[in-house]
């Protein structure tokens, strides 16, 4: 699946092959975890999808500005019969982490914060599976608690 998002990370467009040749009785959800924690669930429009895309406000999506963390996107399409298709994308926004890892590397050479941040920037828009992404970003998150707590 395809992923953009905007600089300030409130939208997203979404794009799949499994949306180019829908029939009128498919269903099309978008779900998955927001920050690697809670789930959400969304039915999108056949009517908001043009050329096998569809742009998500991500703020009305989630009822809140994202913060730092990864973001799952799932893209299903249920037939009449209830065959399911799915296909997937993942998202590390990235607004401050990056500065933080920053601090905390300038003075210690932790190098095991470096390489997961690295990787986790990385690999956003590789494929990779989002609970491996999430694996890496709470190593990331615990890095940054264990250096900021000195």
């Amino acid at each position: 699946m395809n992923l953009t998002v905007n600089e300030t990370y409130t939208v997203i467009t979404l794009g799949s092959t499994l949306l180019d040749s829908l029939s009128p009785s498919d269903t099309v959800n978008l779900k998955g975890q927001i920050a690697c924690e809670g789930d959400y669930s969304y039915e999108v429009g056949q009517s908001d999808i043009s050329d096998g895309t569809f742009t998500v406000d991500l703020d009305a999506l989630f009822g809140v500005e994202l913060e730092n963390g990864v973001y799952s996107f799932t893209v299903e399409v249920v037939d009449a019969q209830s065959n399911r298709q799915e296909d997937y994308a993942c998202l590390f926004v990235d607004k401050t982490v990056r500065c933080e890892v920053a601090e905390c590397v300038k003075d210690n050479q932790d190098i095991a914060l470096q390489l997961d941040y690295y990787i986790l920037s990385q690999s956003w828009d590789c494929g990779c599976q989002c609970d491996d992404m999430c694996k890496i970003w709470k190593r990331v998150k615990y890095g940054l608690e264990r250096c900021q707590g000195c």
